[in-house]
């Protein structure tokens, strides 16, 4: 028996940089029009992977169950649950779960997915260094790591602000956007890298860094400029959309942009380094703006 997964991230083979069909009892170079059919068959998507070894029992019903409550009105969802977690791609026909519903509702998803976690540090300066003021290793379902880590900055970076009139006026970085920051590292990281996502937070400024590069044609620009939506998981992001109930359509970092410029802040510093995505929030105002 040969067993063939239905999933691959090298797919389709190559040999010596020449890609070969099978014809009748022969295999031969694939000609233009069967090398694009290959190579537009390899649509592959790591979170709707099932996730090898798993059982529907690895998942959480009741976090599900929770879940499903937020976004259907389904009145008999005590029976209804695993059709609809199969609709969301959350498990596959047999009932395995996948990256996704592993992600969101496993019991215990780092035994899985190794590095589907976020490390938080503090550190005493503007500088990294080996000393810290916090560090916190944030495991468990992937809301309940962003819950956490917008709870770990929200006592971690400063939040400065001043009195005019009646009104005190916010200065500090808004918890729209570290929350936002939050979700793109986690909705959009590569899971497949042996790598976690990273929050330091620093005297001066925020840095979040998640494994992935910029997807294809993806530039910086672009998602600065926003309306241009390209998914490494698009079933996670997706369902991470939708359970704060907003539409998918790539305006997060515009919105963090504009926000930033209404505290008078420096935008978002934006770059890919090393196989890696980082987002930089100053907490101080530019010399123009002060």
């Amino acid at each position: 028996m040969v067993e063939v997964p239905a999933f691959s991230i090298n797919r389709p083979y190559h040999v010596g940089g020449k890609y070969y069909v099978r014809d009748a009892n022969q295999s031969r170079e694939a000609r233009r029009e069967e090398l694009i059919r290959l190579l537009q068959s390899a649509d592959y998507h790591f979170d709707e992977q099932p996730v090898e070894g798993a059982r529907l029992e690895d998942l959480d019903q009741g976090a599900a169950r929770a879940f499903l409550a937020t976004i259907y009105d389904e009145p008999d969802l005590e029976n209804a649950w695993l059709r609809l977690l199969e609709r969301l791609q959350c498990v596959d026909r047999g009932g395995t779960p996948t990256v996704t519903g592993m992600l969101l509702f496993g019991r215990e998803p780092q035994r899985w997915i190794r590095d589907a976690r976020i490390s938080a540090v503090r550190f005493p300066g503007k500088e990294l260094t080996s000393e810290f003021s916090d560090r916190q290793e944030l495991e468990g379902r992937l809301l309940e790591q962003v819950e956490a880590a917008v709870a770990f900055l929200k006592r971690s970076v400063r939040a400065p602000s001043h009195v005019e009139g009646l009104e005190r006026v916010e200065e500090g970085i808004p918890d729209k956007v570290l929350r936002e920051a939050v979700l793109n590292a986690v909705a959009h990281r590569d899971y497949r890298a042996a790598s976690q996502v990273r929050i330091f937070v620093f005297e001066d400024r925020v840095e979040i860094v998640n494994p992935g590069e910029l997807l294809n044609q993806l530039t910086l620009d672009g998602i600065r400029f926003g309306g241009i939506s390209q998914r490494r998981n698009p079933v996670l992001a997706g369902l991470l959309a939708r359970a704060r109930r907003r539409e998918n359509v790539g305006m997060g970092v515009p919105e963090m942009l504009r926000l930033m410029r209404e505290r008078k802040l420096p935008a978002p510093e934006l770059s890919v380094e090393a196989g890696h995505f980082r987002v930089v929030l100053r907490l101080e105002r530019a010399a123009a703006h002060a």
